[in-house]
């Protein structure tokens, strides 16, 4: 298991890197790691707040910005929601709202041990560049928002026990009566996909790498209203302001239907079939409530095709 003290260590360097190269007093930084470390960094007119919470963040730090005032556009608003589709999945950050600023903000994590101050300076560069964009009325690049990929690791014997012991806390979590149904989804070589079916809900677990401590889950909502579509798209972006999704997750719209998709990442690989368990009901639930409130209840569920018990068949 990575050594929280370590990321902390990592992430006090590079700031202090950064600010010296700078010509900047280097920031004043704990090191106890039992509170969130943040500085903030301005980027060509653009002010960045970089933060790292061991707890949260683990092995990546991250950058918030915010792009300026939300726009009471429906269009405006969908297009900021399908970017966020395409950008979600492949680490390159995550659109909001702020409410109490009324700002659309962005946020994105990096992997520490990516981050020499050049590429910190590179991805700051980037976003700001599109905040310009968006602050002048044009259009947003999507190939301007950069990736900062992780290095392939070798494979180690600790890869299988983080597997395995997700494997069995799956087991645990299907033991739930809760729990109508599973199945295995087509996955790439070494990832393991399931989609849970909750009540009129589907959740699907992603786990890309065997000795990954990252699993996603996802839930499609339904289509977004047309109905006051305005409010109902600047509070999914709400719920993705980078304070609470730690700039990684939230809602996206899915084209051509433009369905509501929300995405969660769990740290493990100490996870637990409660912890693991409750994110699904409640996403699960949260998918119900919001479908029910701005389409009304569902037609009645059909009996899941791959009920509990063939659990053992999808997972072994």
């Amino acid at each position: 298991m990575d050594d929280p003290d370590r990321w902390q260590s990592l992430f006090v360097q590079r700031m202090r890197a950064l600010f010296e190269a700078n010509g900047q007093p280097a920031p004043e930084l704990s090191l106890d790691g039992e509170a969130a470390d943040a500085v903030g960094f301005t980027v060509d007119g653009v002010d960045f707040e970089i933060s790292h919470e061991a707890e949260r963040h683990r092995d990546r730090l991250l950058l918030e910005c915010e792009f300026g005032t939300a726009p009471r556009d429906e269009w405006a608003l969908r297009k900021l929601l399908r970017l966020n589709r395409r950008l979600q999945p492949t680490g390159r950050g995550s659109f909001g709202w702020r409410q109490d600023a009324d700002a659309i903000t962005f946020g994105m994590q990096l992997p520490l041990a990516q981050c020499e101050k050049d590429t910190i300076e590179a991805v700051m560069a980037a976003i700001a560049q599109q905040a310009h964009h968006w602050r002048a009325g044009r259009s947003l690049d999507e190939a301007g928002f950069p990736a900062v990929e992780s290095p392939d690791e070798p494979w180690s014997p600790s890869d299988d026990d983080v597997r395995s012991e997700l494997v069995h806390v799956l087991h645990e979590v299907c033991d739930d009566e809760r729990v109508d149904g599973v199945e295995e989804l087509d996955a790439p070589p070494q990832a393991l996909a399931l989609r849970f079916s909750v009540g009129d809900a589907d959740v699907t677990l992603v786990h890309a790498e065997p000795g990954s401590v990252r699993l996603t889950l996802e839930c499609k909502y339904g289509a977004a209203p047309i109905v006051q579509p305005v409010d109902v798209l600047l509070g999914l972006l709400a719920s993705n302001d980078s304070h609470a999704t730690r700039g990684a997750d939230g809602f996206s719209l899915e084209e051509p239907a433009d369905l509501a998709v929300y995405r969660s990442t769990c740290l493990g690989p100490d996870w637990t079939s409660q912890d693991l368990l409750t994110e699904i009901l409640d996403i699960a639930r949260s998918s119900t409530e919001w479908f029910d409130a701005w389409w009304g209840s569902r037609s009645p569920t059909q009996v899941p095709s791959h009920p509990v018990d063939e659990l053992a068949d999808v997972l072994n």
